[in-house]
Formats: C-alpha cells, sequence, structure tokens
C-alpha cells in the first residue's frame, strides 16, 4: 500500500498494489512527536482527518494533502485530539504535559484552556499527560478530558475533568470551567472515555 506523510530522502515513484505510489503529504520530518501519534476523524463525507505532532494537521482528502491547523506547541506534542462529530470547527487537543487548547471556530490560533498557565480556563487540572477527550455527539459545549500519571495516597489525581461550557470561548475573556467528575474511579491513568449518544 502506498505511504502518506514523510520519511528522508526522495520519495518513491513505485506504484504499489492499491495502483498509488507514496506522496509527501506536507507533514514535518522535523516536528515532535509521540511514538503513538495520535489521529481523530471530523464529521464529513469524507471525513476530515487530524493528525498531532507539535501541532495539529488536517487534511480533506484522506490525508493525501495535510494543512496545519494550530499553532506550533514546541517541544511538547499533542497526545490527544478530539472533533466535535457536530461542528468540524470545534477542536480540542491535549499536550503531554497536561495543558489543554481548543477553537470553537476553526482558527488556527488554539487558546489554551486547561492546565497550567491556561488564560481561557481551568488552570488547576493535573499536571500530567492527556490521555484522551472526547466532545459530547450531541451538545459541542460538553467535553471531558482524561489524565494519565498518579497522585499520592495523600492527593490523589482527579483523572476525568467535565466541562458544560465549551463554547464560552467565543466570547471575548470568556473562561472555560472544568470540574472533577472521577468520582468512584481510581487513581489510575485514564487513557479511554466514550459518551452514550443516546443519554
Amino acid at each position: 500500500w502506498s505511504f502518506r506523510g514523510v520519511y528522508g530522502g526522495s520519495v518513491d515513484p513505485t506504484i504499489h498494489c492499491d495502483g498509488t505510489a507514496d506522496i509527501f503529504n506536507g507533514i514535518s520530518l522535523f516536528d515532535d512527536v509521540n511514538f503513538y501519534a495520535p489521529q481523530a476523524l471530523g464529521p464529513g463525507n469524507p471525513n476530515t482527518w487530524y493528525f498531532g505532532t507539535d501541532k495539529l494537521y488536517r487534511s480533506i482528502n484522506r490525508a493525501d494533502t495535510a494543512t496545519v491547523a494550530s499553532q506550533s506547541f514546541g517541544v511538547e506534542p499533542i497526545s490527544a485530539i478530539a472533533i466535535s462529530p457536530q461542528d468540524d470547527n470545534v477542536r480540542v487537543v491535549g499536550l503531554s504535559g497536561g495543558e489543554v487548547f481548543a477553537t470553537t471556530t476553526g482558527s488556527r490560533a488554539l487558546l489554551q484552556i486547561a492546565g497550567a498557565g491556561a488564560t481561557n480556563g481551568t488552570t488547576n487540572t493535573p499536571a500530567a499527560g492527556v490521555g484522551r477527550i472526547a466532545i459530547d455527539p450531541n451538545n459541542e459545549a460538553v467535553a471531558y478530558l482524561c489524565f494519565n500519571g498518579f497522585g499520592t495516597s495523600g492527593s490523589p489525581i482527579a483523572h476525568v475533568w467535565k466541562t458544560t461550557n465549551l463554547t464560552a470561548i467565543n466570547v471575548r475573556s470568556g473562561i472555560v470551567i472544568f470540574t472533577p467528575a472521577s468520582t468512584g474511579l481510581p487513581d489510575i491513568p485514564a487513557n479511554a472515555i466514550v459518551i452514550d449518544p443516546v443519554t
């Protein structure tokens, strides 16, 4: 099968069994990226495709080409991506250090909505890698963050956090409020969450 992305040297012109050749799609070989790079699909037909390195990439053609859809986050790579099933412009990314950034307008300038130094959100979420993010499929104002890491017996980490006002960042100086939502869960890394679309 042909390859989409980037590798060292020039692109291999060999026609593969799917009838196409490799394509360098715009993702930089020099980005910082986690070993298991996060990917997500947005709504649409065909679906938009998102890929996380130290910046967010977006493709509207099955990764044949990918364009940068966020600012660079420096040497801290994206560890989780969520796109609203209702609106491709609603995007949330979490970083390996615990910071969370979002846009609800499709802007390339994502605002920090959680983590130390957040200017548009909650600053006391855990300073641990973001394991998963989910946006409610029926309400784009509702989102969940899941964090990795461990606390101590005296100060355990709340690994799941919830907001009901993600769209507050649409308002000038809007603040997104996250509150712990992991009552009853143990202090262990959380790297998966599913929202029941019926309830």
